[in-house]
């Protein structure tokens, strides 16, 4: 067998986004706010809540409000939220990870790359859902939103990322779902394979250099070499 680490000049390192590339809490969140607004008899807009995707800024959308107009009704947000979190919460936890995620992350490692887990999540959450599914020993670090200024699409945690493995956004890559986390990485200067999701494929997504409809479409070693040829090139 060919030494594969020995395929890599210019990636250096893989970086994985988690909600959404790794677990799809996103669809789970979504269904969640449906859950919700079903209760009072509600539709609730797919494309309209997917641009809150990857970071949640309800001044795009706000799901309550939403509710609230659609049903005449007022609210009490604490309350509504506290139902939704704990339906969120009795789901996820019996969520596998997402389809191919496992055999990527085995194929990366094989082939000598260092792997990086880049979340706006707190890192309680991050952690406890990678121990869950047997997934937490592949990454070298986890860089988490509670441990920088600004969440994504800030470029902080990808920052700080870097820093822990001392590379240059040259020399990395990575895989968002979403508007704010594909931005992060653009602001970043990083590479980015953009992955949708149920979700965020209703959503608007620029800016990323490749998009794949899933991680079970091709072998990753083969989108690992491929995007080591476009590195190359970008020098």
């Amino acid at each position: 067998m060919p030494d594969m680490q020995s395929s890599f000049s210019h990636l250096r390192a893989v970086f994985f986004d988690f909600d959404g590339v790794i677990l799809d809490t996103e669809t789970m969140l979504y269904k969640s706010w449906c859950h919700i607004a079903g209760l009072y008899g509600v539709s609730f807009p797919l494309k309209e809540w997917a641009a809150n995707a990857g970071g949640y800024q309800y001044h795009i959308f706000d799901p309550v409000t939403h509710i609230e107009t659609e049903a005449g009704i007022t609210l009490n947000r604490t309350e509504v939220n506290d139902r939704r979190r704990a339906w969120f919460l009795e789901k996820v936890a019996a969520l596998p990870e997402a389809p191919g995620i496992r055999e990527s992350l085995k194929s990366a490692a094989s082939m000598g790359l260092p792997l990086a887990l880049v979340s706006s999540s707190g890192q309680e959450w991050v952690e406890g859902n990678l121990e869950r599914l047997g997934l937490l020993s592949f990454f070298e670090t986890i860089c988490c939103g509670s441990e920088v200024d600004a969440v994504k699409p800030a470029p902080d945690v990808y920052q700080l990322a870097l820093q822990r493995l001392n590379l240059t956004p040259g020399q990395v890559c990575t895989l968002e779902d979403s508007p704010q986390g594909i931005a992060a990485a653009v602001a970043a200067g990083i590479y980015c394979i953009a992955v949708p999701n149920q979700v965020t494929r209703a959503a608007a997504l620029k800016g990323y250099q490749r998009r794949i409809d899933s991680l079970t479409e091709r072998p990753f070693t083969e989108l690992l070499l491929d995007i080591e040829k476009d590195l190359s090139r970008a020098l």
